[in-house]
């Protein structure tokens, strides 16, 4: 149960350091739902809770969110040409539902055929890509619902039009609690028998470090970060050259046909495991 929770919060952790704090909190908000609708299904489908279904939830937690991810960054970035978050948050998810479906469909696609082991192994692992399936399903249809729901409510404003004062008391203030909520978040992911140890501090500081420095390191209005510039010029370049294009393309065929090789060249070793 401790390393369910752990995985929970490392997931809250990437959220909250990789986009902005309210949107973060509304993509949060996918984890908890996603997960009763899942144990709903479960109970219609008269499984039980245990190590196995546990073991699945948190394999399935890190995917759940990114139905919820994709449909936030696109009500955002309609937001940014001047859309009120409620126009924002309708044709938003209109535009990304097709997208979200099929992404949604293929991940149920390739976890179906482990159903569909028979025998003792099949008796032994098939509640796990049933409990994942469950997942998955509830994620879509939560971040479907619920997320442009809470976009429109708590995103009042059109994001170009946000003025913050970032040297007035309550955004400091903010943003220190932002800071700390890291840090305690770090300090309990990484505890071991519910104490806090030296790995959980080293990562606290390290976590509470990127907080600090996304939250006070100065930027430009609505600019666009360094990482983001970086990548949107190097794919620039890989588009508009053709050279580029042709290196990309021959470095993937590569990398497929040497991971195929694998088991031929006998680097990469398969054994039967049998259950008893």
């Amino acid at each position: 149960m401790s390393n369910a929770f752990s995985g929970l919060f490392l997931v809250l952790i990437v959220l909250f350091l990789f986009i902005g704090f309210g949107e973060a909190i509304i993509v949060s908000a996918v984890i908890p739902l996603a997960i009763m609708s899942a144990l709903w299904m479960m109970k219609l489908n008269d499984m039980s809770f245990n190590t196995i279904t546990l073991f699945s939830l948190v394999l399935a937690v890190g995917m759940l969110v990114d139905n919820g991810i994709v449909i936030m960054e696109n009500i955002d970035r309609l937001r940014f040409k001047g859309l009120n978050s409620t126009t924002a948050a309708e044709v938003g998810t209109n535009q990304i539902a097709p997208a979200v479906a099929a992404a949604t469909f293929n991940d149920l696609s390739s976890i179906f055929p482990n159903y569909a082991y028979t025998g003792n192994h099949g008796a032994y692992i098939k509640s796990i890509p049933l409990t994942v399936m469950f997942t998955l399903v509830g994620s879509f249809f939560v971040a479907m619902t619920v997320t442009p729901a809470l976009c429109s409510i708590l995103l009042k404003k059109h994001r170009s039009e946000v003025v913050v004062d970032h040297k007035s008391p309550k955004t400091i203030g903010i943003k220190i609690v932002a800071i700390l909520f890291i840090v305690i978040l770090a300090l309990a992911a990484f505890a071991e028998d519910g104490q806090v140890g030296l790995l959980s501090i080293v990562f606290a500081v390290i976590f509470g470090g990127m907080m600090t420095a996304k939250q006070f390191m100065k930027q430009k209005k609505l600019e666009d970060g360094l990482i983001i510039r970086k990548y949107s010029e190097t794919l620039f370049t890989i588009i508009k050259r053709r050279k580029y294009r042709w290196m990309v393309v021959i470095a993937l065929i590569i990398a497929f046909a040497s991971s195929m090789a694998l088991p031929v060249l006998g680097i990469l070793k398969s054994r039967n495991v049998c259950c008893r």
